[in-house]
């Protein structure tokens, strides 16, 4: 590998990564496109994708650093736009760049003081005083107007992640509806002073069709799934293969694998992300690249960006799990609805990067979504299995390897006990705080976690079995009884003769009966037959 090579590690700053001589993946070509979008644009996407880059390649585009952009895309493209609007190419815009980047935005006042620094920012970037004096929307106006005036220029407004307070506050409905209020004022600017303005990019995690902030801004065109700008962040493998070249055959070196193997286990783990019908696939930049300097196929993107108010809106709903792996159906333009709620938990999924288009049927509109891929699958289901046992902290230690290694070897009375282990674990109800205990979603996430096949409510001629599990050489047969016994449990297995359904496939049939007690919380027994 050359060590010469630096690979861009989170960095959001496009004059960081070129100055630096970083790897970078051309997106520039996109910019033309972006402009010919409209005046106003928002961009959707999930968290580590590259959407803070692009705002930030958009600012030294607008800024006129034409030094930053030689040998790209958009230096070609940027004298031909030049022609075709009669202008001299590379002008420097005045840029009012916002970021709502990883703050806490835990009080109104926390909110009220990122804009205001913003604004200061840009105040100061162009000797532009403001004043202090005057209400945040106010003052927001007056810097557009003033900025615009002072360069005999109209002004670019770029704004990142426009939903970060939004989202660390939805939990708490009467903040988040005073942040909305804040916010829709402030925003409601872009439209307010349009004759000042000549671009402005909106990002964020949440599309804005359903959020009221965004409801008086009728020229705001959504380019989130538009199939013209499915690869505007991420990284597709044309992309890998044309820049990592290195990189891809240092990590197969490492792994023992062949040049293809290793494509093939990049892609199973960090691809599958499609963000329109036309199903491009895009990779996460942030994962790959993680990936490519430890040369492991590790999890990296939960490390940085961990779900917390999608698991408990899941777990309060009583979702049920399995569909997000057989696929679920929704509208194309249902994805869209998103109205800061727990209510809408598979928009919500989506739009956070948890689930991705699988399919699309275009006769009725219909996206089917799933997990994107392992590293997702796997990742999630850990915050799953926290979320519905409690166990956040002082968790008994959970090796799935070895869990895992028990059901392959058929040492199933080492695996029960385990997972006995793990349901003593959980805490008990409190005066303050009611445990409701999901016995069957908790043993379905530890195979999961294990990276065996469960499948639950199995269908049979004569009844339904309540867990299967396959391995190479085993089938398990799982029946539950709360506040039964086992012998009702492997009666039932016994007289619906659920392991005739498994008769040819010449594998070892393991029947095991467990009884659950409400009052202990706990497996009361388990019998293995």
């Amino acid at each position: 590998m050359d060590f010469n090579r630096k690979l861009p590690i989170g960095m959001q700053t496009f004059s960081q990564i070129i100055e630096g001589n970083y790897v970078y993946v051309d997106k520039t070509g996109l910019i033309a496109k972006v402009l010919n979008a409209g005046k106003a644009v928002f961009l959707s996407r999930p968290r580590r994708f590259g959407k803070s880059l692009f705002v930030s390649t958009l600012d030294a585009y607008f800024s006129g650093r034409k030094e930053l952009f030689n040998g790209l895309d958009i230096a070609e493209d940027e004298i031909k736009m030049a022609e075709q609007e009669h202008r001299e190419p590379w002008i420097k815009y005045p840029v009012i760049n916002i970021t709502f980047d990883a703050n806490n935005y835990y009080s109104e006042e926390k909110l009220r003081e990122k804009i205001i620094q913003n604004l200061k920012n840009c105040e100061e970037k162009y000797d532009c005083k403001g004043d202090e004096s005057v209400d945040v929307d106010t003052r927001f106006g007056n810097l557009i107007k003033n900025l615009s005036e002072k360069t005999n220029l109209p002004v670019v407004i770029l704004i990142d992640e426009y939903d970060k307070a939004l989202l660390q506050v939805i939990d708490n409905p009467e903040l988040l509806e005073t942040y909305k209020n804040i916010l829709k004022g402030f925003y409601g600017n872009l439209k307010g002073s349009d004759q000042y303005i000549k671009f402005a990019f909106i990002t964020g995690v949440t599309k804005f069709s359903k959020v009221s902030i965004f409801s008086d801004l009728n020229n705001l065109n959504d380019i989130s799934m538009s199939d013209r700008y499915a690869d505007i962040c991420g990284i597709t493998k044309n992309e890998i293969i044309y820049a990592f070249q290195p990189e891809i055959n240092a990590m197969a070196k490492k792994n023992n694998l062949s040049y293809s193997d290793c494509l093939s286990k990049l892609k199973e783990k960090y691809d599958g992300y499609h963000f329109t019908p036309k199903m491009l696939d895009v990779y996460n930049s942030f994962c790959l690249l993680k990936a490519f300097e430890e040369l492991d196929f590790g999890n990296y993107w939960f490390e940085t960006a961990t779900p917390t108010f999608l698991v408990k809106a899941i777990h309060q709903a009583s979702f049920d799990m399995r569909g997000f792996e057989d696929g679920i159906p929704i509208g194309r333009d249902d994805i869209s609805d998103y109205r800061l709620s727990y209510a809408n938990i598979v928009p919500m999924m989506y739009q956070t990067g948890y689930l991705t288009i699988k399919d699309y049927n275009p006769k009725y509109g219909i996206c089917t979504l799933g997990y994107p891929n392992n590293e997702v699958k796997f990742a999630f289901s850990k915050k799953l299995l926290e979320e519905y046992t409690y166990l956040y902290e002082n968790a008994p230690v959970l090796s799935y390897p070895v869990f895992a290694s028990y059901v392959d070897m058929g040492q199933i009375d080492k695996f029960m006990t385990a997972v006995k282990a793990i349901f003593a674990s959980i805490p008990h109800p409190t005066s303050q705080k009611q445990y409701e205990l999901n016995y069957q979603a908790i043993f379905y996430l530890i195979f999961k976690l294990m990276g065996q096949e469960m499948y639950t409510e199995v269908i049979t001629n004569i009844g339904r079995i309540d867990a299967v599990c396959e391995t190479k050489d085993y089938i398990y047969l799982f029946e539950f009884k709360l506040n039964g016994t086992v012998e009702d449990a492997l009666k039932q297995i016994e007289d619906k003769d659920y392991a005739c359904k498994y008769s040819a496939s010449g594998k070892q049939i393991v029947k095991i009966g467990v009884a659950f007690s409400e009052e202990k919380r706990n497996i009361e027994e388990y019998k293995i037959i």
